[in-house]
């Protein structure tokens, strides 16, 4: 009888796996995983994505830590890949830039005690305007930005999360799985909170934005808290102190890794 799993008809030669050649015993590949019959284009394919899309965010904001445990027991087929997911966060926050104004040209006008001096200097360098300087660096800084994003970010949090779980994630690939994890439940905390936060600005000042700063700096403490319980089994004065620490560690580690993407980006536009 003929294997059901594998197209009707297919020749012999079908029958061997199209990435590694090994001979196939069924419609996967024993040897690499790959599908003899993939089906990218069909309705069914695009409900399974979806499906596998929402559990990942849903495990990912509702169950921190989660992710990052079953990724390195091996529950991997029905979630996304925690450097995908991370890469896929990113984009499409700066999908959404122009309505979180997440660009150099609102962070020169938020950020003039520091960043100012940068725009002025790297300026005047090239013999061209701020304003000049600063739209044609715009369009390399999202590039330049998800590099040292997954450089001194990645690392930085990775580093953290080492010192904090050394007894309780897998070495440094549970550390490096876990801050991937947390960047993107940071970008997509940023999308919403951003809009939010530029509408509070525009409509209610100073005090409204440090609202909702004070309430996105809450939400991370949480997320960190909820996941050393997890991850740690810690209890809740344990569980608050690792998050607190990831916390103002992130606050220092995202500092320096803006400012030399902006530093970056100005230096080569």
């Amino acid at each position: 009888m003929p294997d059901p799993t594998l197209r009707a008809g297919a020749a012999p030669s079908d029958r061997a796996c199209r990435h590694c050649g090994a001979e196939l015993a069924g419609r996967y590949c024993h040897a690499c995983g790959e599908d003899s019959f993939p089906a990218e284009t069909s309705w069914r394919s695009w409900t399974t994505q979806s499906s596998r899309v929402l559990r990942t965010l849903r495990s990912l904001w509702l169950e921190p830590g989660r992710l990052a445990i079953d990724h390195l027991h091996g529950a991997r087929v029905g979630y996304v890949a925690p450097w995908t997911l991370f890469l896929n966060a990113v984009a499409v926050f700066f999908l959404f830039s122009s309505a979180t104004q997440f660009q150099l040209t609102s962070m020169a006008e938020q950020n003039a005690p520091w960043m100012q001096p940068l725009v002025e200097q790297q300026a005047k360098a090239r013999g061209v305007s701020p304003t000049a300087l600063l739209e044609r660096a715009e369009r390399r800084f999202q590039s330049v930005y998800t590099l040292a994003l997954a450089l001194v970010s990645g690392v930085g949090y990775t580093l953290v999360y080492r010192l904090l779980y050394r007894r309780s994630l897998d070495g440094w690939r549970g550390a490096f799985t876990l801050a991937l994890n947390y960047l993107a439940f940071l970008f997509t905390l940023f999308l919403p909170w951003l809009v939010v936060t530029t509408l509070a600005r525009h409509a209610f000042g100073a005090v409204a934005m440090f609202a909702s700063v004070m309430l996105g700096l809450v939400a991370a403490f949480a997320w960190n808290a909820a996941a050393a319980r997890r991850i740690g089994r810690h209890g809740w004065p344990m569980a608050f102190a690792k998050g607190f620490a990831v916390v103002v560690a992130g606050f220092v580690i995202d500092t320096a890794m803006t400012m030399l993407a902006v530093a970056v980006t100005l230096r080569i536009a």
